[in-house]
């Protein structure tokens, strides 16, 4: 992994710690692209990194009932997350 999705699944473990079941992709990108430079989520590293990591299936994601991506560690949503996604 490089360092971009080292951050990418730092930031989920970080979220689910703390109780969270699921994040979404606009959240992670704020938390991981430096506010004082936000045209580095233009490049190819952030946009495509989520997209590695599901290929790798490091991180899964499930589509909420609004059809958004919610990404999550583990290989099947829990009951938990998809009642808290409404599904």
């Amino acid at each position: 992994m490089n360092a971009i999705e080292q951050g990418i699944v730092a930031y989920v473990q970080a979220r689910h710690a703390e109780g969270e079941l699921s994040v979404t992709a606009p959240e992670i990108m704020r938390a991981i692209i430096p506010s004082d430079r936000p045209r580095l989520g233009f490049k190819p590293g952030y946009k495509h990194a989520l997209q590695r990591l599901g290929i790798r299936q490091v991180l899964n994601a499930i589509d909420g009932s609004d059809g958004t991506p919610y990404y999550f560690i583990g290989n099947f949503p829990t009951k938990e997350l998809r009642e808290s996604l409404g599904l």
